[in-house]
């Protein structure tokens, strides 16, 4: 059986249910894992990942294989709270608890397909493949990795486009695409983690733990032993390869933001600003945004694309005699950014009905009883920082203290003003003078700010108070 490719609308999670994604990275020995909230924004609230899937996961009972690759509070919300996994609670949750609607899974397509479908549908649920076409439409099928393509496009939603994104994983990675939000290009280089278990050997010291020896002091480029000369080469290596990309990139869009992602996120993000490796060279002005999960993030901005432009076709068919401007159409949807990482750490809460907020775990099948089910999780509590950098120190303010103050936000030349009106969930709630409404997180409430203080004489609310 083949997983069936995605077809809009019909493969649009059902209203009011949660759902889940599966991303197997280019040669990543992990599986990706999300739980995504439901309709308008299908924000993916809940991360972690697990070995790459073997036949003999699914040899004896696939639903207990299921239910030990799921946290608690999916466990509970497929399988009922408190009760075991088998194919008979699963049901009674879909109908009791769910109102019928059977889990949908959202997967990547990698040559994990076979068993994930495996997995997954050994209790009810809807499983869709998405094609790279969902992400970009000027990319041809199959040509390049859909993961790439997701992660490009959950930060052309997230931080607008242009955009250039880079990771270090299992791969070396690059993609971008222009101003008008369509895919550039990308590049791919395997062999990092090889080259970073080489290191290990040779240094006898595990890279990160070399990353943070870095942070504390900068490593000279011109090492005195072989230990470092090892580790300032891999590192000037990265640095040399992204500087370079940068470089062309800018040919194409100007001097633009760089989006970093990964494992590895922070190593790049303080590379490209100097702070691991010594230099006396005035280097290249970048705008570091350094994140995580974006592949995720792209999934919710294609469906939460296809769900609007389905809605506004039909506004615009049942309000035909109303004029539709693009600026309206383009402000309908705001989906929440991804979280950033900072050093603050908290237990996952695993009695919770609702998914724990941004949490991203690490699956472990250390020890484990395969007839008892245990899991073993590690989690890191993730926090939006208030500019979108993981270097920011910013406070924020009570939530109160905006209400009641207004935005103004630019399309093309004309600007719309609003009213913030109400706090919800680290989300602030605006309506607009013309009727519609958005909600924005701490980022993006300052830059529309900002947008208003410049345009405050232009307020029509400013012009009619006496």
């Amino acid at each position: 059986m083949t997983i069936p490719i995605t077809c809009y609308p019909i493969s649009l999670p059902k209203s009011d249910t949660f759902f889940l994604s599966i991303i197997h990275p280019t040669q990543s020995t992990f599986l990706h894992w999300a739980f995504h909230s439901s309709a308008p924004l299908y924000t993916p609230s809940l991360f972690w990942k697990t070995p790459t899937l073997i036949t003999d996961d699914l040899e004896s009972d696939p639903v207990e294989a299921l239910s030990r690759h799921m946290p608690q509070v999916v466990h509970d919300y497929t399988f009922g709270k408190g009760n075991a996994a088998s194919i008979k609670n699963a049901k009674e949750t879909c109908h009791n608890i769910n109102k019928g609607q059977e889990l949908t899974v959202y997967v990547l397509g990698t040559e994990q397909d076979t068993l994930i479908e495996r997995l997954v549908t050994c209790i009810p649920c809807r499983i869709y493949k998405m094609p790279q076409t969902d992400f970009f439409g000027n990319v041809d099928k199959d040509k390049f990795p859909s993961d790439r393509l997701a992660a490009l496009c959950g930060a052309n939603q997230c931080y607008g486009s242009p955009s250039l994104v880079l990771d270090v994983a299992a791969t070396w990675s690059y993609v971008a695409c222009d101003t008008q939000g369509d895919f550039i290009g990308g590049g791919i280089s395997p062999g990092i983690d090889i080259r970073v278990k080489e290191l290990q050997t040779l240094t006898g010291e595990e890279f990160h733990d070399a990353i943070q020896r870095a942070n504390n002091n900068a490593l000279s480029l011109f090492a005195k032993n072989t230990h470092d000369a090892t580790v300032v080469s891999l590192l000037n290596e990265l640095l040399s390869s992204m500087r370079h990309v940068i470089a062309e990139y800018r040919n194409h869009v100007g001097n633009e933001k760089v989006v970093v992602t990964g494992v590895t996120s922070e190593i790049l993000a303080r590379l490209l600003q100097n702070k691991l490796l010594e230099s006396n060279t005035s280097g290249m002005s970048v705008e570091v945004i350094c994140t995580d999960h974006l592949a995720h993030f792209g999934i919710a901005e294609v469906l939460g694309r296809n769900r609007c432009d389905r809605k506004e076709k039909l506004e615009v068919k049942k309000n035909n005699q109303n004029e539709v401007t693009p600026a309206k159409v383009d402000k309908k949807r705001k989906r929440t950014k991804p979280k950033t990482k900072i050093a603050v750490r908290r237990q996952l809460q695993q009695n919770s009905n609702e998914p724990a907020e941004s949490l991203d775990q690490s699956w472990s099948n250390k020890n484990k009883n395969k007839n008892s089910g245990d899991k073993i999780f590690k989690s890191t509590a993730q926090c939006t920082s208030p500019t979108g950098s993981q270097f920011s120190t910013d406070p924020i303010k009570d939530p109160r203290y905006y209400l009641g103050k207004r935005i103004g936000k630019e399309f093309g030349e004309e600007i719309f003003f609003g009213k913030i009106v109400s706090y919800d969930d680290e989300l602030w709630h605006v309506e607009y003078d013309d009727g519609d409404e958005e909600d924005y997180d701490i980022n993006d409430l300052k830059k529309y700010q900002k947008t208003y203080k410049k345009h405050r004489n232009n307020d029509p609310a400013i012009k009619e108070s006496p």
